[in-house]
C-alpha cells in the first residue's frame, strides 16, 4: 500500500517538474532569448576596410555660416555617404590633408569595431551570454530530469500504482 502511494508522488512529483520547467523555459525565452538576439545586430562586430575613395575636388569649403559642411570625410557604412566634421582648417590644402591622413590611419588599421545598423550603439546589454545561456539550460536539463524520474518510475512501477484495489469480502 505504501508502494502505491509512493510511486502516485513520484508520478505526480515528475508531472509538476515538468510542467513548472516548460513553463519557465517559455517564459525565459520569451524575456530572454528573444531580445538577446534582436540586441545581437546592435553590437559591436568587427569590419574590414577593402577599399577608400576620396575625391579631392568635392572639398567643402569652410564657412563659419555653414559649421556642419566645414570639411568633408567619408562615413564608414554599408551604404556610403558624405558626413562632416570639425574642426575646420581654412586652407583646402590642409583639409585635403587631414582627410588623407583619416584614410591612411583606417586602411592601416585594416580591421576596426564597427556596428551593423547606422548610429546604433548599445553602452550596456542587460544580460551577457552565460545569464542567457543559463536561464535557458536548467530549465532544459531540469524537464529532461523529470521526463527521465517519469520514465523510470513507469518502468519499474508500471500502472500499478494507479489500480483501485477491490474489496472483496
Amino acid at each position: 500500500m505504501r508502494w502505491k502511494a509512493a510511486v502516485q508522488a513520484i508520478y505526480i512529483f515528475g508531472a509538476t517538474l515538468l510542467t513548472c520547467s516548460l513553463l519557465l523555459e517559455g517564459i525565459f525565452i520569451r524575456l530572454l532569448l528573444v531580445p538577446y538576439l534582436r540586441e545581437s545586430n546592435f553590437l559591436p562586430t568587427h569590419c574590414i576596410i577593402l577599399d577608400t575613395y576620396y575625391p579631392t575636388n568635392e572639398m567643402r569649403r569652410c564657412d563659419t555660416r555653414l559649421p556642419k559642411l566645414t570639411s568633408a570625410f567619408p562615413c564608414l557604412v554599408r551604404q556610403p555617404y558624405w558626413c562632416s566634421i570639425r574642426p575646420c582648417h581654412l586652407r583646402t590644402a590642409r583639409n585635403a590633408m587631414i582627410v588623407r591622413t583619416f584614410n591612411w590611419s583606417l586602411v592601416r588599421t585594416h580591421a576596426f569595431p564597427c556596428y551593423l545598423q547606422d548610429n546604433v550603439v548599445i553602452l550596456n546589454k542587460l544580460w551577457d551570454l552565460s545569464t542567457t545561456s543559463h536561464a535557458l539550460l536548467w530549465p532544459v536539463f531540469t524537464a529532461l530530469l523529470s521526463v527521465i524520474l517519469i520514465f523510470l518510475n513507469w518502468r519499474f512501477a508500471g500502472r500499478r500504482g494507479w489500480r483501485q484495489e477491490t474489496n472483496s469480502p
